[in-house]
């Protein structure tokens, strides 16, 4: 879904269009601001895909508007309106990347008609084929295999990688800087079954290129696969940019660019793919802790079962689980441990059981090594643990578990009765896990219905109700339409309608009272959304509840 964003000082004009997009445009979300202060607030606090505006209005003009978009989001879509057919304001505009120039005299039709081709613009500027031939062409160069090596070495902690840094930075050609703080971003997707294993790669490459298309206007950043699912961002401000300024910028310039990038690998590659991003930089010393702690909750997060997340994790929510990372962990087999420890934090409880089986299985062959063992069941302990952690103490009230018998491998007769132990254990960590996330999507329901119940008035954007509940606005649609059945947008036209019917039988307000209390932005537009709901107007409907006729 792209995102517009309908500038004017005169409110009559930003209301009009308002109306016009959101019923000839369904498939855009459409945000208002009735001065230029008012758009840079949006500006920053989500990302904007086409802006609208007036190129004339009292303390920024819309010109001055335009640099800043540029400047946040260089790949926003600009078309300016105005009352003054002026060459030399249209040259200016057109010189600092404005797509289109409009009077206000022009009808619905023509500005409908421009809105559709800055849309095209955006949807041509990425083509699947330009994407998969530059991901052949990098497949083929052996320097992305070189620099994976490294990268890959400095996340699991390699201290000789660590120490040489600007060295290999330099040999390897990545574009980063040593002595520069950095942000990590850690995208995962999955191969769907549908795709042979030797095209995969290569799509892993087409993600990578189109992360590179979006972030190369704001930002340097670097990407490795990091194994065959997740893919890892270094990311940095450009040259001569001062940090203490510009990395909240572009911390908000990345949330939302990622943002798109799920919706354009979704659309062009027929993949999901979801996010996890600090929202502060870091020193690269820092790194294998700060990947470790993004990881887990990347895989806490998806336990929830959807698939384009997005996620940006403060210091404070990566200190609350700062628990060993399973990467890098010496036990054998360690990448064993780290599916165990996925498949706990996603809630893929068969999948747990079925590798679990598997390495008990692998260490019970004939002369089995007993410290093996022993050294493989306090590995998959560590995995149980540290899940074990992240339990509430009145649920793990509810279901105890016997950590004597957990943490003491010799109170097992055998190591089958072990086994079906640590299987017993899991089946009670993915219960409480499961009622965990039952607590939280109901909890988080009812915060979104009580907010939308009584701020009927106000924005109800899906920017501003993701503030509300710290949900990425385009996760927060999901997550609501997949936890309750229904669209976001038709519960709140539901509570609206319901507040309407309620007001104009109980109260004496005036119709265009009662518009802007359910927070219509004009008498009209209330109007055509009550008769489209109910096939009677706001008034008929008043009348027929004062004759005792129900409706």
């Amino acid at each position: 879904m792209y995102r517009i964003l309908l500038v004017d000082n005169e409110s009559y004009i930003v209301d009009g269009l308002a109306e016009m997009v959101e019923e000839e445009r369904r498939e855009l979300e459409v945000y208002k601001a009735y001065s230029a202060s008012e758009a840079v607030d949006w500006l920053n606090r989500t990302r904007i895909d086409l802006m609208l505006t007036d190129i004339r209005m009292p303390g920024m003009s819309g010109l001055e508007l335009q640099r800043l978009v540029v400047r946040q989001w260089p790949r926003c879509k600009i078309l300016f309106l105005s009352g003054y057919n002026d060459f030399a304001y249209v040259q200016e505009a057109m010189r600092y990347g404005g797509v289109d120039y409009l009077l206000k005299t022009d009808g619905d039709e023509k500005i409908l008609e421009a809105i559709d081709r800055a849309v095209q613009s955006l949807e041509d500027q990425l083509q699947a084929n330009e994407i998969l031939q530059r991901a052949q062409a990098q497949v083929r160069d052996t320097l992305p295999l070189l620099r994976k090596d490294f990268f890959c070495d400095l996340l699991h902690g390699d201290l000789q990688a660590l120490r040489s840094l600007s060295g290999q930075f330099q040999m390897l050609d990545a574009g980063l800087d040593s002595a520069q703080q950095l942000l990590l971003v850690v995208g995962r997707t999955d191969r769907p079954a549908h795709i042979p294993s030797t095209d995969w790669p290569l799509l892993l490459f087409a993600v990578q290129n189109i992360a590179e298309e979006y972030m190369a206007t704001s930002v340097r950043s670097l990407s490795i696969p990091f194994d065959s699912s997740r893919i890892v961002w270094f990311v940095q401000l450009p040259d001569g940019a001062s940090e203490t300024e510009e990395w909240e910028r572009a911390a908000r310039f990345i949330g939302g660019t990622l943002e798109r990038i799920q919706e354009t690998c979704l659309q062009l590659l027929e993949l999901k793919i979801s996010f996890v991003f600090e929202s502060e930089c870091g020193a690269w010393q820092q790194v294998p802790e700060r990947f470790g702690a993004l990881c887990r909750h990347m895989n806490r997060s998806l336990v929830n079962g959807l698939d384009m997340q997005l996620l940006r994790i403060s210091p404070e929510s990566e200190a609350a689980s700062s628990s060993p990372s399973i990467i890098g962990r010496p036990t054998v087999p360690g990448y064993k441990l780290e599916m165990l420890a996925t498949c706990l934090e996603t809630g893929q409880k068969s999948q747990f059981l079925a590798v679990l089986h598997e390495m008990a299985g692998a260490a019970s062959l004939q002369d089995p090594d007993p410290l093996e063992q022993v050294s493989l069941y306090y590995g998959i302990v560590s995995v149980l643990l540290s899940s074990l952690s992240h339990g509430e103490s009145k649920e793990l009230a509810k279901h105890p578990i016997d950590l004597w018998g957990l943490t003491h491998y010799e109170q097992h007769p055998s190591w089958l009765e072990a086994i079906e132990y640590l299987s017993a254990v899991a089946e009670k960590l993915f219960l409480l896990q499961n009622n965990r996330l039952q607590k939280t999507e109901n909890e988080t329901i009812v915060k979104i219905h009580n907010y939308i119940k009584s701020h009927l008035e106000n924005d109800l954007s899906l920017t501003r109700l993701g503030e509300v509940t710290g949900y990425n606005p385009s996760y927060l649609s999901r997550f609501y339409s997949q936890t309750t059945g229904q669209n976001l947008t038709d519960y709140i036209a539901k509570e609206r309608l319901l507040q309407a019917k309620e007001l104009l039988a109980g109260s004496k307000l005036k119709i265009s009272e009662i518009a802007e209390r359910i927070g219509f932005a004009s008498e009209h537009y209330f109007y055509r959304f009550f008769r489209k709901a109910t096939n009677v107007s706001p008034q008929e409907y008043r009348e027929c509840v004062k004759r005792g006729q129900s409706m």
